[in-house]
């Protein structure tokens, strides 16, 4: 009954790897991938990396207690909780914003949660997400707050651990400003503090409405959807292209490495692919699709 690992491709016909765990490692409650090559096992309280053909890199056992999945969730109240899978057992909970209904948005690298309330002039929050999977007696969790962003608008850049790119009224004109942070957590002995630096900054030109989606590509692309029109620019306010191929208004957009899909009232899908040119990748339109109904148009 000794576990074996096997590693597939979808078309192959037979498994490419198997290999066999040793016995030094326990049956693992969580397994993950990194890239093509590398696994991770996790055992209570062990993480341990093996190559895909049975080398152990590295193992890990820091942790105070065992590892596991935790689901982070808000509700209407304002509160985040922090819930143990699969039994949703309670870990902690948060007021972010006292009986206002929160928005999430978690980072690439799943250590932290942006927490934000869409129609109020709440500041903003971005909480370690370590605090709350793992509270301590008595202490408030870890978070920093963006003074200046109120009614915000965010994303985070998918290719970096913590690239946060907010939009928000400037405070003096109202006239939309697009703002880049990188975050890290500054750990000591005692405590971990949150470093948030800006780099990169732009305000939005007043040829582009107000957006109402934003999505980012890599780790310097930002997509903007405005009514019939899709444009794209650079981190640093370099707009790099602009689409208007639907007849109705856009109502969702999914981004991925390969390609870009919105979906319009217009009941059509106008899709999109990257090409890798230059410094920043080119977005070409590919093909549409037509059909559907209004009621899954939104």
């Amino acid at each position: 009954m000794q576990l074996v690992v096997s590693t597939y491709e979808l078309r192959a016909k037979k498994s490419k790897q198997e290999v066999e765990i040793v016995d030094s490692v326990k049956p693992p409650n969580l397994m993950r991938s990194h890239g093509s090559q590398v696994l991770l096992l996790v055992s209570g309280l062990q993480l341990v990396l093996f190559s895909i053909h049975g080398l152990q890199l590295a193992a890990f056992q820091d942790h105070q207690r065992p590892i596991t999945s935790v689901w982070v969730a808000a509700c209407a109240e304002g509160n985040l909780y922090a819930l143990m899978l699969p039994q949703l057992q309670l870990v902690s909970r948060v007021t972010a914003f006292p009986n206002v209904p929160v928005q999430l948005l978690s980072s690439p690298d799943c250590q932290w949660v942006f927490a934000s309330s869409q129609n109020s002039d709440l500041e903003p929050k971005v909480f370690h997400t370590a605090s709350l999977v793992y509270p301590l007696d008595d202490e408030p969790p870890v978070l920093t707050t963006f003074s200046s962003c109120l009614r915000p608008q965010a994303c985070w850049a998918p290719a970096e651990a913590a690239r946060l790119i907010v939009m928000h009224p400037d405070g003096n004109s109202m006239q939309l400003v697009v703002s880049t942070y990188e975050l890290r957590a500054k750990k000591s002995k005692q405590e971990v503090e949150i470093v948030v630096q800006q780099i990169a900054s732009f305000l939005l030109p007043d040829s582009v409405k107000p957006p109402n989606l934003m999505r980012s590509h890599g780790s310097q692309v930002l997509l903007l959807v405005s009514g019939l029109q899709l444009v794209l620019f650079s981190i640093h306010g370099l707009q790099l292209a602009a689409f208007q191929d639907h007849q109705r208004p856009i109502t969702s957009v999914w981004v991925d490495p390969s390609r870009v899909i919105t979906s319009s009232l217009d009941l059509s899908l106008r899709v999109y692919v990257w090409k890798k040119e230059n410094k920043f990748p080119v977005l070409k339109s590919c093909y549409h699709l037509l059909g559907g109904s209004h009621r899954w148009a939104r």
